[in-house]
């Protein structure tokens, strides 16, 4: 992408094993880049197999040999060693029960709440966009012809909303309605609301 835009990027580097520019130089990595990626997942590789053999009471290649002959239907899995048990989603609840002992509820998993990165209220600013021929009414959309009517009367119920924040600190407006009036009736309902934020 660079390149047709007519950028050509130069790096200085540091290290043979210092790879990251490489995205914006060459379409393919450097022989030392490609061996520390298959370095890489040969070690992934080998602390998986490891872990699970001994988990599995089975060596580790053996766990090769099975793996090799994947991927697998739940009883292969069941031949081979991988898993204890096989049941249907109805026998869960009764199959946990029996292997631990004692009773497990099973729920839905759900992602943990994230904590903010701020607390407390925080400022805002409003913008204001409005778009239509304006009526004395509530805002509609006409899709058959594909015309949207701004409603005085819901302009005027936002602007309000907007004024009643008190997290609102200050708002602009944009507009494309029919009418001169219509314009600067919006602008004086901004203006106003802009003032109003500023007096103590």
């Amino acid at each position: 992408m660079l390149q047709e835009l007519g950028i050509k990027a130069e790096f200085v580097g540091i290290g043979e094993h210092k790879k990251a520019p490489e995205q914006f130089m060459w379409e393919e990595p450097n022989p030392v880049a490609r061996e520390d990626h298959e370095d890489g997942l040969r070690q992934t590789e080998a602390n998986f197999v490891r872990t699970v053999s001994c988990g599995r009471w089975i060596t580790e290649s053996q766990l090769h040999e099975e793996a090799n002959r994947g991927p697998f239907t739940a009883q292969e899995d069941k031949q081979a060693k991988l898993v204890d048990r096989v049941a249907f989603d109805d026998e869960l609840t009764s199959v946990i029960q029996t292997v631990v002992g004692c009773p497990i509820p099973l729920q839905p998993y759900r992602a943990g709440a994230w904590a903010p990165n701020r607390f407390g209220p925080r400022q805002k600013i409003a913008l204001l966009y409005v778009e239509g021929d304006m009526i004395n009414d509530q805002s509609k959309q006409i899709p058959i012809v594909n015309l949207n009517l701004a409603g005085a009367s819901s302009l005027t119920k936002t602007i309000q909303q907007l004024r009643e924040d008190a997290a609102v600190r200050t708002g602009f407006s944009e507009s494309k309605v029919q009418g001169v009036l219509w314009w600067l009736l919006i602008c004086f309902g901004v203006n106003s609301f802009c003032l109003a934020r500023r007096s103590p």
